[in-house]
């Protein structure tokens, strides 16, 4: 582990309401991603702009990236890496 400011572990630092923070988070994530619409691949398509997106269930989804308002400040350059 590495020391943080006061010299002690940042496991050490951790309060057992952090542990128990962490453990219900790691359980909603596992829950999450078992879901159908789980998103478990996201490819960029440069020449439409797009985003391809392919759920859990197999369903394909494809959206234009300007419609992310999120992206917006990524250029496109950086999406298709």
């Amino acid at each position: 582990m590495r020391p943080s400011e006061n010299g002690k572990s940042v496991a050490q630092q951790l309060t057992d309401k952090d542990r128990q923070r962490f453990k219900e988070a790691r359980k909603r994530g596992r829950r999450y991603a078992l879901r159908s619409n789980a998103i478990v691949r996201a490819c960029y398509e440069v020449a439409g702009d797009l985003l391809e997106l392919t759920l859990r269930s197999g369903d394909v989804r494809v959206i234009p990236r300007n419609r992310i308002s999120a992206l917006d400040a990524v250029p496109a350059r950086v999406s298709a890496r």
